[in-house]
């Protein structure tokens, strides 16, 4: 082996290959290999150490934090349609999208990215930068926290920090969002027009994201708002068919599974890792659209030429029970004033009307009788429906329920002639009674054509109480028709106990008995059956029949079919005196109902009562002068049916406090006001459907001289 130089080694020392322990040649290679391994050994173990410690035994700090590598996300199921019965959309759901931003990666300074992102999206800067600007400030507080734990820990928990994605947070995340964890999620938009959400993209501005949600859209423009209700920000159903059928129109979410990297970006998914969504089942109302427009229509028309506070509408088909068409309407006076409530007394006192604040003259002041409606004037689908929730007196339209029921005890019968005392009379217990029509006699059919209190009365005091309250009850009245709309009552019907000889009496003319809409048009549908259903009350329904409906329905008998039948052909004589009237107004030379162009026979009862006080505020009472009634202040209303050869359709109409001008001039009847409306809407919606119009021969010529009596 050659010598180095003398000259490159002054010092005469060791070269490294002859120190001790380095050997030489393979063997120094060896020696340094095996240390490396051994020092790069202990280190993996180390580190596996530390993993496994961090995995079994991690610190509380790290613990809340710690998220498994597979991530897994809810796939929306579409929410099930409404349709009305032929098909036409009255709630549909849709996809869209809105923005949200994730306050950790929007651009700082953010000035800048909140010009550029209020200029594409169209969006009120001033309404979302502060927002944005209070979670940025805040993340800086939590980012600099977690900085503060343990050096060990610190890049482990804000790497699992920053893996807590926007699409984990809740649309409210101050609600929910750990202290600990940095901002992630800030709605600032609801769903926007697909052309929006592109530009939004194209901008590429950090931090702004865009989530997929179902939307509820309401195509049918307000009709029958009330029956379909209205949705959550959840999709969950809150009001009417949305909240009655919610579990059907729900559907059921899906689910996706998939293994992310370190960022949270998806990797791979295995089988069976993606369950599809189950869409929602659709639901078909018996409503139809179009005769549901028929009846809004006419109902407005007839609320305004009466000057009235408001009114409801329902149209059924009498074969089946199913609701085509319901709605109700408020138009406020705007002279309508508050009930001015007075401190109510100890009992036994009376008071004096010296020195009280009260109105002087109850009987020309017009109050405001329909309770407020706050739901109403926010949203339509918040509206009460009054036609199931709201109760009201029927006066006379509740005459042919107790008269068919006197005549099917044999209690009376058609022919027999009562007196009816020239239209004044006293009960046996000293009550006035009196009737529109005067005579001093009438049959016990004239006595329904001419609704003659004094002659119903007469014809009731030969039922016995218990017979009297069955018959109501019998009816359907003081029972829930199970119509599937939250709110419904019951109605009022007074109980045994409390049942007296002045309760008898009111009964036979509609009075101390509380009704809604639905009970009195379904009650009606006894009358308007067909063969041997005649006489049978059609369990009411707001959906159309379907396949797995029953082929066969329970029939809920309340009269014989033979008395269904005569009422119905007595009360084709009261409609053809209402017609009469109709038709004079329109062509006074004649008086012919068919020169009025009506092409369909119609029966009917028409009613008016007085509007019920209602219960008086806690520690309140009423003000002098009103006794349990508002003076001069009625429900008006008329229940029909036709054509009269084979009934198609049952409409009521009740109208809401006729104005004061009509009750001056004596036009506030249920003959004057709802009658006409309900004769409208029965000509439209039959011409809708295509029925058949009447034989020439049944629409006849009336007097336009007699009277239409309510």
């Amino acid at each position: 082996m050659n010598q180095p130089a003398p000259e490159s080694n002054p010092q005469g020392l060791a070269s490294r290959a002859d120190a001790p322990g380095w050997g030489s040649g393979p063997a120094r290679v060896d020696s340094i290999a095996r240390m490396v391994t051994c020092v790069a050994t202990l280190g993996m173990l180390g580190v596996l150490g530390r993993v496994a410690q961090l995995q079994l035994s991690p610190s509380q700090n790290l613990s809340a934090h710690l998220q498994p590598r597979m991530s897994a996300g809810e796939v929306p199921a579409a929410r099930g349609d409404i349709v009305d019965r032929k098909g036409r959309f009255l709630a549909a759901t849709r996809f869209g999208y809105r923005l949200f931003l994730d306050p950790l990666e929007f651009p700082d300074p953010p000035h800048e990215a909140i010009v550029r992102l209020a200029e594409v999206s169209g969006l009120d800067a001033a309404e979302f930068a502060p927002r944005l600007l209070a979670r940025m400030e805040a993340n800086r507080e939590r980012v600099a926290a977690l900085e503060r734990v343990p050096e060990a820990e610190r890049p482990v928990l804000l790497r699992l920090a920053a893996l807590r994605t926007p699409a984990q947070w809740p649309d409210d995340p101050d609600a929910a969002d750990a202290p600990d964890v940095p901002f992630r999620y800030l709605r600032i938009s609801g769903i926007l027009d697909d052309t929006i959400i592109d530009a939004v993209r194209r901008a590429k501005i950090p931090g702004v994201h865009a989530e997929r949600r179902g939307v509820r859209e309401y195509p049918s423009d307000g009709l029958g708002a009330s029956i379909i209700g209205l949705v959550n920000g959840d999709h969950q159903g809150v009001l009417g068919v949305e909240r009655t059928k919610d579990d059907a129109l729900r559907g059921v979410s899906g689910r996706i599974e998939y293994v992310r990297d370190a960022r949270g970006r998806p990797l791979w998914m295995g089988q069976g890792a993606y369950s599809p969504a189950t869409r929602g089942k659709d639901i078909r109302l018996s409503i139809d659209l179009e005769i549901q427009r028929i009846a809004l229509e006419e109902l407005l028309r007839g609320i305004r030429e009466s000057e009235a506070a408001g009114g409801r509408v329902i149209v059924m088909d009498p074969a089946t029970g199913e609701v085509l068409a319901m709605a109700d309407a408020i138009l406020p006076p705007p002279d309508a004033k508050p009930v001015p409530w007075v401190p109510a007394l100890p009992r036994g006192q009376r008071r004096s009307s010296s020195g009280l604040l009260f109105d002087p003259e109850p009987r020309t002041t017009r109050y405001a009788v329909i309770q407020p409606d706050t739901g109403r004037d926010l949203l339509a689908a918040m509206a009460r429906n009054r036609c199931v929730e709201d109760v009201y007196e029927p006066g006379s339209t509740f005459k042919p329920f107790v008269w068919a029921s006197i005549t099917e005890l044999g209690l009376a019968k058609p022919a027999e002639v009562f007196n009816t005392e020239n239209g004044r009379w006293r009960t046996s217990y000293g009550r006035p009674l009196a009737d529109v029509v005067k005579r001093g006699t009438m049959t016990w059919t004239e006595v329904l054509v001419n609704s003659s209190n004094i002659g119903m009365v007469k014809g009731g005091e030969r039922m016995t109480f218990d017979q009297m309250r069955k018959a109501v009850l019998r009816f359907g009245f003081g029972s829930r028709t199970n119509i599937g709309l939250q709110g419904e009552t019951a109605g009022l019907v007074t109980s045994r106990k409390d049942w007296s000889k002045y309760t008898q009496t009111s009964v036979c003319f509609g009075s101390e008995v509380a009704v809604t809409p639905i009970q009195v048009v379904r009650a009606f549908c006894g009358f308007a059956r067909e063969g041997e259903l005649a006489g049978t009350l059609p369990p009411a329904r707001l959906t159309a029949p379907g396949p797995d409906d029953a082929d066969g329905q329970v029939i809920h008998r309340v009269l014989r079919a033979d008395v269904a039948l005569m009422v119905r052909s007595i009360l084709r004589e009261v409609a053809r005196s209402m017609e009469a009237k109709m038709a004079a107004k329109d062509n006074p030379a004649t008086g012919h109902v068919s020169e009025s162009g009506w092409r369909y026979t119609m029966f009917g009862k028409s009613g008016t009562a007085k509007i019920p006080l209602g219960k008086a505020p806690p520690g309140m009472a009423p003000p002098p002068g009103l006794r349990g009634y508002y003076e001069h202040q009625y429900n008006a209303s008329f229940v029909g049916s036709g054509p009269t050869e084979a009934p198609r359709l049952v409409v009521l109409v009740v109208i809401d406090d006729p104005g004061p001008r009509l009750v001056r001039e004596n036009r506030y009847y249920g003959s004057q006001t709802a009658g006409p409306v309900v004769r409208r809407i029965l000509e439209r919606a039959l011409g809708y459907l295509g029925v058949r119009p009447s034989p020439v021969e049944l629409a006849g010529t009336v007097d336009p001289s007699r009277p239409a009596a309510d």
